[in-house]
């Protein structure tokens, strides 16, 4: 499947993919947030704007953190499930041989691999954003004062996801080819 399956589509994600990265993102970026607000008292209204600017800037770098590893992740699953549907697997599992109907499988298993990169990438990435904003926060920096202390986490935390991601999948891109 490798061999006919055209990655240069996937450098960019589609539509459903954005949407899905945007939400989950939002939603990730929303618990420090919620944590600053309870347990270091600072007030949504008082400093939305803040809250509002770097909640928008981590959202954007976690979304191509996430695009970043669905993307190796699919290319590395597609290359190891290459020659899984053949003519023979689906004649014996249908009765019949039809090319169209191999070729059916083939772009359901693709779609299958896709959604399954797309669900590891956004728990892979939730779980490494929160784990860093938290040795981060409550950690490294738990004496400096909460609202320089939430943008240094928060930024910190999304750029180190950023970089993690994108040196994997510049590394894992030079061993596939």
């Amino acid at each position: 499947m490798a061999d006919i399956y055209d990655f240069s589509k996937d450098l960019q994600p589609t539509l459903d993919q954005r949407v899905w990265y945007i939400i989950n993102a939002g939603l990730v970026v929303a618990v420090p947030v919620y944590l600053y607000h309870s347990v270091f008292g600072l007030d949504v209204v008082d400093t939305a704007l803040l809250y509002g600017s770097v909640s928008l800037l981590a959202i954007i770098v976690i979304t191509l953190a996430y695009h970043n590893v669905t993307y190796w992740l699919k290319r590395r699953l597609m290359n190891q499930r290459d020659g899984i549907v053949t003519l023979n697997l689906v004649a014996s599992a249908e009765g019949k041989k039809d090319k169209e109907l191999v070729k059916k499988h083939k772009l359901a298993q693709q779609a299958s691999t896709t959604n399954e990169s797309v669900a590891f990438s956004i728990l892979y990435n939730n779980l490494m954003f929160l784990t860093s904003f938290s040795v981060l926060a409550f950690f490294i920096f738990p004496t400096v004062t909460p609202p320089i202390n939430y943008v240094i986490s928060v930024v910190l935390s999304a750029g180190l996801l950023n970089f993690a991601s994108s040196s994997a999948l510049a590394l894992k891109h030079l061993l596939l080819e």
